[in-house]
């Protein structure tokens, strides 16, 4: 994780590219935040910015309150969504939020992704349901810092809107997204060809 603003940026910058190229996020839909180490800062991407060619002019700068310290337009409109989940995880420097299809798929029915792999269990231990809220509301953004309270939850789904990662740096927020959207399609598929069996684990 780049150590520094800038370095911060230019990390968020290309982690942005990869998630549309991998498919987490569609146009401008979705958004991604970071916390600069050891400053009441955050980065986050503004409003409307597209993930397939972001660019520099896309991060704002913020800090823990909303205020918009650097940066031309409006942050994004989960800003109290991110800000709240950095306020209750002080080991969260990282918050991704996808609008990926298989994870949203879950998200739209109101149920957990149920982790039927080794790795989706092993490294994401849970993925609970957060409570339908408008996009960018108070209520939603309560609603998923009540989920995120707990320390143990890394990934979570939206009620029929999308899902939310978290990690201690960009990477990690980035790997976990990665797969629980993996997860969610292996689930997906296997349940077509009957029950999946239980993980002896």
């Amino acid at each position: 994780m780049g150590t520094s603003l800038d370095e911060l940026i230019e990390e968020c910058i290309q982690i942005s590219q990869e998630a549309y190229k991998r498919g987490l996020i569609s146009a401008s839909g979705g958004n991604i935040s970071a916390r600069v180490r050891g400053e009441n800062k955050v980065i986050i991407k503004r409003t409307g910015a597209s993930f397939r060619n972001m660019k520099r002019s896309d991060i704002i700068i913020i800090d823990l309150d909303g205020n918009v310290l650097e940066g031309q337009g409006k942050p994004s409109k989960e800003i109290n969504m991110h800000l709240g989940i950095y306020k209750v995880r002080d080991d969260v420097n990282a918050v991704f939020h996808t609008h990926s299809i298989a994870a949203t798929s879950f998200a739209v029915i109101g149920k957990e992704v149920p982790l039927v792999t080794v790795q989706g269990l092993k490294i994401l231990g849970k993925c609970p349901v957060v409570g339908y809220g408008p996009p960018g509301s108070i209520e939603l953004a309560e609603k998923t810092k009540e989920v995120f309270k707990d320390k143990s939850v890394k990934v979570a789904v939206l009620q029929s809107h999308g899902a939310v990662a978290v990690g201690k740096d960009l990477e990690e927020a980035y790997n976990y997204a990665d797969l629980l959207e993996a997860t969610a399609q292996i689930a997906i598929y296997s349940m077509q060809l009957g029950k999946p069996l239980p993980i002896p684990y």
